[in-house]
């Protein structure tokens, strides 16, 4: 009787141009394999027997070839059947469709462009000018996105800038959020220079959570890095006073030459001031060039250039997410100050004047931009990456990847080059 080799369900293999990789979904498991074994492995799931197989190997490959069969079976990942099974492969013919959430997670309400810093790594390029001239959305506008954002029920409101404290109406904000959306956590980024009593009765009150940033343990390196004399000393003391009300309070912090050599002390710092782990980021080459402030030993000592593959299994329903659409704007948007939307905080590049939430509705936004332009983007769409066994584990981020306005270009974030299955050293 002939014996074929069957992959338990919901192990999957992902096909790359030149090597393969097995993902278990059941228990968020990973297993690359080689050209060799992809090459047996696809006969074996088209429905090859093994006895066929067996026939053209040599004895020593014969051998090999059942303790992989055999060490397979071991790892839970597949059986033997008498039955002839055809594998569904998602390169191939992966039965399940793809499916695009409507639901929103996170919201960004950019209230201002302006900022009173002038950061030096900022992403947005932010300054006290920035939204002059700009047809800056009211309080009574922002109230009508509110309203509309209403059954969407997003996870998170995020209120940024430049500055949201510029804004003269951010306690109604705050307060119409927290009365219309008061499911969703409301958080608030800033830079809390200009924090005022009244703003914080407002934080307290409905229970925001705030968010700034610590670039430096020291006050000269800090104010270096904001180009605001002082801005160390009240931003540490306006922590002080928000968690004399107990608020949840994050600072983060941003790598760069600056501070790159005090990282350590400043999480330290940082987490002596507020109970909460900071979150260290290298800077962002987005907007103005910021390449002068990324020193190359940074991309090796925190990995933002991958030059291994130390990704992190997923789970059924993140390999789902990932397949159908791009791993990290599915559920974002992200709405300017003038009304203007993208699918995240750094994605101005990509915005289309033809869109404005002043005169489309959020179901329009949503149905006829962010799912067809950008949350549909997954891997397979992304030049190189869509022949990489790795694209549904490997998390994405398009501001930086994009190069020329090309939405579909890998970027020189990831070093692996599938068609070699080699690593760049």
């Amino acid at each position: 009787m002939k014996s074929y080799f069957v992959l338990n369900e919901n192990v999957i293999l992902i096909q790359g141009a030149k090597r393969g990789l097995l993902q278990d979904l059941n228990c968020s498991r990973l297993f690359s394999i080689d050209s060799n074994s992809k090459y047996y492995l696809n006969k074996l799931l088209n429905g090859e027997s093994v006895e066929k197989i067996l026939a053209e190997l040599t004895p020593e490959e014969n051998s090999r070839f059942k303790k992989y069969l055999d060490l397979l079976i071991s790892k839970n990942l597949g059986y033997y059947s008498s039955e002839k099974t055809v594998e569904k492969t998602v390169s191939g013919n992966y039965t399940k469709e793809k499916v695009i959430d409507r639901k929103l997670s996170t919201v960004w309400f950019e209230l201002r462009k302006a900022c009173n810093l002038n950061c030096c790594h900022c992403y947005m390029d932010c300054n006290s000018s920035s939204d002059k001239g700009l047809n800056l959305l009211n309080v009574e506008d922002w109230k009508r996105i509110i309203n509309q954002l209403k059954k969407f029920k997003p996870r998170k409101i995020i209120l940024i800038g430049g500055e949201p404290l510029l804004f003269n109406g951010i306690i109604d904000i705050i307060n119409y959020c927290k009365k219309i959306c008061s499911e969703s956590e409301l958080i608030l980024y800033s830079n809390l220079t200009l924090l005022t009593e009244k703003i914080i009765q407002a934080i307290v009150s409905n229970k925001v959570k705030v968010i700034t940033s610590i670039y430096s343990n020291k006050a000269e390196i800090h104010d270096k890095i904001t180009r605001k004399d002082g801005s160390f000393n009240i931003t540490i003391s306006n922590i002080k006073k928000l968690k004399e009300f107990e608020v949840y309070v994050k600072a983060n912090s941003a790598v760069m030459s600056y501070n790159f050599n005090d990282i350590s002390e400043i999480q330290d710092y940082i987490y002596e001031l507020t109970g909460v782990r900071s979150k260290i980021d290298i800077v962002r080459d987005v907007g103005i060039s910021k390449k002068n402030l990324i020193p190359s030993e940074l991309e090796t000592k925190f990995q933002r250039i991958r030059n291994k593959p130390n990704f992190k299994p997923v789970n059924e329903s993140q390999f789902l997410k990932n397949y159908s659409g791009n791993s990290c704007w599915q559920g974002k948007i992200n709405i300017t100050c003038d009304g203007y939307v993208s699918p995240c905080i750094m994605g101005n590049d990509f915005i289309d004047k033809r869109f404005n939430i002043r005169i489309n509705d959020m179901n329009n936004i949503i149905d006829d931009y962010l799912i067809t332009k950008f949350w549909s983007v997954s891997k397979d769409f992304i030049n190189e990456c869509k022949d990489c066994e790795y694209k549904y584990v490997c998390n994405d981020c398009r501001p930086i990847c994009t190069e020329n306005g090309d939405i579909y270009s890998k970027g020189k974030m990831c070093n692996y080059n599938p068609y070699l299955g080699e690593w760049k050293k």
